[in-house]
């Protein structure tokens, strides 16, 4: 995902937002309810201390596709509490 947004934004010239992207890590809140030992071992895994909500992948969704991130392109915008970084 992260080569090919970058890769798309240099054919198109990054217009209409074209060359964005999220990457994404675990959000099963649902999960997290019904086995809480389990999800105990995956919240160590991210440097946050938990695993994201959906409604926080989605605001940064939304974020890309507004007028606010025009000049943001071919770019992979992590959303995963630093578990990439971790």
């Amino acid at each position: 995902m992260v080569s090919l947004s970058g890769k798309v934004a240099i054919v198109t010239g990054g217009s209409s937002g074209i060359g964005r992207a999220c990457a994404i890590a675990f959000t099963f809140e649902r999960f997290a309810k019904e086995n809480p030992q389990g999800i105990e071992q995956i919240n160590q895994m991210h440097p946050i201390g938990r695993v994201g909500k959906a409604e926080e992948i989605a605001n940064a969704a939304i974020w890309l596709c507004s007028d606010k991130a025009s000049f943001v392109t071919g770019q992979s915008l992590g959303v995963d509490g630093g578990y990439t970084a971790h």
